[in-house]
């Protein structure tokens, strides 16, 4: 789903104008990532948390070349599903099963 489908969808589903619902998910996009950024976490039951992963520093391989080389370390946005939304795609995946949607 692309972005532009994502707000009709909201502007659909809210009675709203899609303009007014890009509005939003700009808001809340926006949030999300000062929020992370701020190295805090973001907890929508039965949704799910948004919040900062540390990967700490490592050896890595070139593949290319075989060198040795380090891999600094950084901090990544992570997603963890609430109980609820892996329940629903668990729920889903099992009435999807062997089909193949987009």
């Amino acid at each position: 789903m692309t972005k532009a489908e994502l707000v009709k969808q909201i502007a659909a589903k809210a009675g709203i104008t899609q303009v007014r619902a890009a509005k939003v998910l700009e808001v809340l996009l926006s949030t999300l990532s000062e929020v992370m950024i701020a190295d805090d976490a973001i907890t929508l039951p039965g949704f799910g948390t948004f919040k900062l992963s540390t990967h700490r520093e490592r050896k890595g391989r070139n593949p290319s070349t075989g060198e040795t080389l380090i891999i600094p370390a950084r901090k990544m946005p992570r997603f963890a599903p609430g109980k609820e939304l892996r329940e629903l795609i668990e729920k889903q995946g099992k009435s999807t099963k062997g089909k193949h949607h987009k």
